[in-house]
């Protein structure tokens, strides 16, 4: 199963409010929320580039789901060769960082929706 990371809960950890990431993307607040929910038809390029902007997201992890991936490994993906290359370790090297940063929002939005455990 692959992890998927709700944009509410990264918009929740910038402490903005649906109004204001709906004025910011020139729309109504519940074009929006349908943005959030997974009911949108699509986002423009400019939506999803706004979106990732303001959430410190990549890009490319913005779906018209509302959702965030990670990381995501195919069913039909090939791995390649094993052997080191100075890309591969590049891209290891961020892929590292990213979840990291992942990693700590994610506790931090923990931290704020569970007080009690902190």
């Amino acid at each position: 199963m692959m992890a998927r990371f709700q944009l509410k809960n990264f918009r929740l950890l910038k402490n903005y409010t649906q109004q204001y990431m709906a004025d910011q993307l020139s729309i109504s607040r519940q074009q929006y929320c349908k943005i959030e929910n997974g009911k949108a038809e699509a986002l423009s390029a400019g939506q999803k580039k706004t979106i990732s902007e303001l959430l410190d997201l990549p890009e490319d992890q913005v779906d018209i789901r509302g959702n965030i991936t990670p990381f995501q490994v195919r069913p039909d993906h090939r791995y390649p060769d094993t052997r080191k290359d100075s890309q591969t370790e590049e891209l290891f090297a961020a892929l590292i960082e990213q979840n990291k940063k992942l990693i700590l929002m994610l506790e931090q939005l923990s931290a704020k929706l569970n007080p009690a455990r902190t």
